[in-house]
């Protein structure tokens, strides 16, 4: 299952690492065979892992080089494909879809590889020179992934709801809770109880930078409609 949680302040202040800390703990539920923390004043990611395919510490996250840092919940069904797709130079030190994940990004970037993938999935994909996040979710959001923006311009994101409530002071709002009673929140897209925390839709990915949230519709389900076949 795993769980992911983190930050980006857009106006570059630092934010206390004790975030991070409270984000892990209360996610601990979703994955219990490791904890990993990247921070760096600014900008901070957790994940809280539940080992499937690769068992070793090789898979554990934040998944990282000197330019990315990569974060990952889910299963993407197609990696052995993308991975026999990506060259053959590439040397891997795990057998976890999270590294076949990792390289695509970087080989083909985020819009063409979310193009590519298969499966249940959400990620947070961050550059280190650009000071660039993106997070993306799966095509139809099986996996969860809700993110908020405080006073102070931190942006945070995590796959529950309550990793959020611990470092945002929000209140759910009465009108929308009432609204909960006939289920319209259960089939929201984006929309949650809070007026602050929002959901990333299913088949998007939003760019956060110093201009603030850029949000791009990567897929729909009349993709996959042929509409001649349909009109026929």
């Amino acid at each position: 299952m795993c769980g992911i949680s983190g930050f980006i302040n857009i106006a570059q202040k630092a934010v206390d690492q004790n975030v991070l800390n409270k984000m892990l703990e209360v996610q601990h539920h979703r994955g219990s065979d490791s904890k990993g923390i990247y921070y760096n004043t600014t900008v901070g990611f957790a994940h809280n892992r539940l080992s499937l395919l690769d068992l070793s510490s090789a898979g554990n996250q934040p998944f990282e080089d000197e330019q990315f840092v990569l974060k990952y919940n889910g299963d993407v069904y197609n990696f052995k494909e993308l991975k026999s797709e990506l060259p053959e130079s590439i040397s891997y030190r795990s057998s976890s879809d999270t590294e076949v994940l990792f390289n695509a990004l970087i080989y083909w970037w985020v819009d063409k590889t979310a193009q590519k993938l298969k499966g249940m999935y959400d990620f947070s994909w961050y550059e280190k020179r650009s000071n660039d996040l993106y997070l993306m979710r799966d095509r139809i959001g099986i996996k969860p992934l809700f993110y908020s923006m405080d006073s102070n311009h931190t942006f945070f994101f995590a796959s529950e709801i309550k990793a959020l409530m611990q470092v945002i002071d929000e209140k759910p709002n009465p009108f929308k809770v009432l609204y909960s009673s006939f289920g319209v929140l259960e089939r929201a897209r984006k929309e949650t109880a809070w007026d602050r925390i929002f959901q990333v839709e299913p088949g998007t990915y939003l760019k956060i930078d110093s201009s603030g949230i850029k949000e791009t519709k990567y897929y729909t389900v009349f993709d996959t409609v042929d509409e001649k076949e349909y009109n026929h």
